[in-house]
This record gives C-alpha cells, structure tokens and sequence, in this order.
C-alpha cells in the first residue's frame, strides 16, 4: 500500500515567517510534489533553497513542480528553477509541471529562458 504524506514547511527569515512549501511523497512508486513558494525574489532565494534542499535528498523517479502559488519572480527566482530542474534531471527524476505560473512564463520569457524550464 502507498504511503502518501504532506508536511507543511514555515521557516523564519529574520523577524518575517515565511510559508515556504508542501511537500507530498508517494513511497510506493517514488514520487514527489514540490509547491514553490509564493515569492521566489532573490530575497527569498536563500530561504527557498534551504528547503528544497530537503526534496533534493529524496532518491525521487518521478517530480511535480507545483507553480501555482508564485506570484513574485525575479531573475535569481528563474535562475534557481533551471538549476532545480538541471539538478532533479541529472538525479534521474522525471519532472512535470502543474498549476503554470504566468509570472514565471513572463519572467522566463523575458531573459530569454523559457525554452530551459519547459513551460
């Protein structure tokens, strides 16, 4: 029987709480959801990469990006989607999108980066 969970990540970045992402494995078949944050500035970048440093360490097949909740990119937030993306491909992670983010379409269209994140 599979095993599903979701934890709820809230983290502190200087006196500001943070609501980073939810996580939902599947044991069974070794697949993982990501929600990416709200805000994904280079402000937040450091908060957002502590915690999916986490997700990371999951020996995952199949990956989920959620981007339904991004309302806040910059450059530095579409540069650590690639990475992310290049990082979870090189680990044999098969990855998908859900919820598309028009924010992260526009931002990574403008640089010239939409091709790299496949949305």
């Amino acid at each position: 029987m599979a095993v599903k969970k979701a934890i709820k990540k809230s983290t502190k970045s200087a006196s500001k709480k943070v609501e980073n992402t939810v996580v939902t494995e599947n044991t069974e078949n070794l697949e993982g959801r990501y929600e990416l944050p709200r805000n994904m500035e280079i402000t937040e970048i450091g908060i957002v990469y502590k915690d999916v440093q986490e997700f990371l360490s999951k020996a995952y097949k199949k990956c989920v990006l959620d981007a339904g909740n991004v309302a806040l990119i910059d450059s530095a937030g579409i540069q650590f989607i690639v990475q992310l993306l290049q990082t979870l491909k090189t680990n044999g992670c098969e990855v998908g999108w859900e919820n598309d983010s028009i924010q992260i379409y526009q931002m990574a269209a403008e640089l010239g980066l939409a091709d790299h994140l496949e949305v």
